[in-house]
């Protein structure tokens, strides 16, 4: 069996962290080996460090989502960003980290009319790459839109702030082609989910063949995104399998390249 490597998890959320050993069990007995718990705030960053520590082929990610930062006013939020930013560094300081994030821009509910909220997710997402930059990890990063907005200022970000050349993974591969097409250019990494085996997501199966080999990481999103069978249903870190042999038998992918290079990206042990 070729081991897997679920590059974003939340075993740290419900319905998933009330019985997270059992998951990662099941996980396990399908074949991952190691799997990146994310936090989405400081909250989750915390659960995410104390489960990793519980487990050493479990790591954590340590982050803070960006709707988050929605509906908050311009003091709050540079308050807000100082506060979290300086528990993230106590916690990277103290604690073997294997990533920031998950970060971004999501603009998909945030009304057009709504430019604090964007001012603010994006002074977050700065926040997020600069202490990438000073640790020098990998960065998660989210990213949604019903418009290329968000996708565009994600790379205008990334070139302007990003200083060094930690490794980037886009989280939940989506966006325009243009922007997949300059992510690849410059290096970054693609996570797919199980919403890559949906009947509906033939668009993102021809983004994913723009992915070259060395480039493409599998995930869950569990208790997200759940692949084509188990539509509707909470995700069970374990259904990765199911999107791993997807991946390999309709996009033709090498499951043991991928596995390969996630255990580069996060410098696991294979």
């Amino acid at each position: 069996m070729t081991p897997l490597f679920d590059s974003h998890c939340h075993y740290n959320l419900s319905p998933l962290l009330e019985d997270w050993r059992e998951h990662w069990q099941s996980a396990q007995n399908e074949g991952v080996r190691h799997s990146i718990v994310v936090g989405t705030d400081l909250t989750s960053s915390q659960k995410a460090i104390k489960l990793a520590e519980q487990n050493n082929n479990l790591r954590a990610a340590v982050g803070v989502h960006p709707s988050e930062w929605n509906g908050l006013d311009f003091q709050t939020t540079r308050k807000q960003i100082e506060k979290i930013t300086k528990n993230l560094k106590k916690i990277i300081q103290e604690h073997n980290v294997a990533a920031i994030g998950e970060t971004g821009l999501d603009f998909f509910r945030i009304e057009t009319a709504d430019a604090q909220s964007r001012e603010n997710q994006a002074a977050a997402f700065r926040a997020h790459i600069a202490l990438a930059d000073e640790h020098a990890l990998p960065l998660i990063i989210h990213a949604r839109d019903t418009t290329d907005e968000a996708y565009t200022a994600i790379l205008e970000n990334l070139k302007k702030y990003k200083k060094n050349d930690t490794p980037v993974i886009l989280h939940c591969m989506s966006g325009p082609v243009e922007y997949i097409k300059e992510a690849v250019r410059r290096g970054y990494f693609f996570g797919v989910a199980g919403n890559v085996t949906y009947k509906n997501a033939d668009e993102l199966r021809k983004k994913v063949a723009l992915v070259p080999p060395g480039q493409l990481l599998l995930e869950t999103d569990a208790p997200f995104l759940p692949p084509n069978a188990h539509r509707g249903e909470v995700c069970q870190p374990y259904f990765i399998a199911e999107t791993a042999e997807y991946v390999r038998a309709k996009l033709n992918r090498d499951l043991e390249e991928i596995y390969q290079t996630t255990c580069r990206v996060f410098g696991a042990h294979t």
